[in-house]
């Protein structure tokens, strides 16, 4: 009696578990974004190394906004605020909120997005306690479907 009450316990934590991660995954989607990582600290205290920005497209970027940058020279895109805006809107300037010096003016068509979404992680990576919850999950689904055998079982 106890078992199945505790495997069923298990499959509801596992199907929880799997809809959790499904829609924390889902989200950006949903609203029309996407998810990107902060490698670095140039945009602390905004936002922090290791947190996740939720990028969307924008048209008509303005100053003060923080925005996802397709850099040359960079592996990754980066997260910086507009400072300033020339020839007639067509160049930006970026700065990191921690940087002292501005970067250099970059077009706009090597903007990617704004960003209107900050999830703080304060320098925890979270995808791979996503995939040990899966896992776990996953393992908590299979247990509370698989069925004890009455192979070996003697009733007295």
């Amino acid at each position: 009696m106890q078992v199945k009450i505790l495997k069923k316990l298990c499959g509801t934590l596992g199907t929880l578990g799997i809809i959790g991660i499904i829609a924390v995954n889902a989200y950006p989607i949903l609203v029309g974004g996407k998810l990107y990582q902060i490698k670095t600290g140039s945009m602390e205290p905004t936002i922090p190394a290791g947190s996740y920005v939720l990028v969307r497209p924008v048209t008509d970027p303005q100053v003060g906004e923080v925005i996802l940058i397709d850099a040359p020279g960079y592996q990754v895109p980066i997260v910086h605020r507009i400072v300033a805006i020339g020839a007639g809107g067509k160049t930006l300037t970026t700065r990191g909120d921690a940087n002292e010096v501005d970067d250099a003016s970059i077009d706009q068509s090597q903007v990617m997005g704004i960003v209107t979404g900050i999830f703080k992680q304060n320098g925890v990576y979270h995808r791979p306690y996503q995939i040990g919850v899966g896992i776990c999950a996953l393992a908590l689904i299979w247990l509370s479907l698989t069925k004890t055998s009455p192979k070996g079982r003697k009733d007295a």
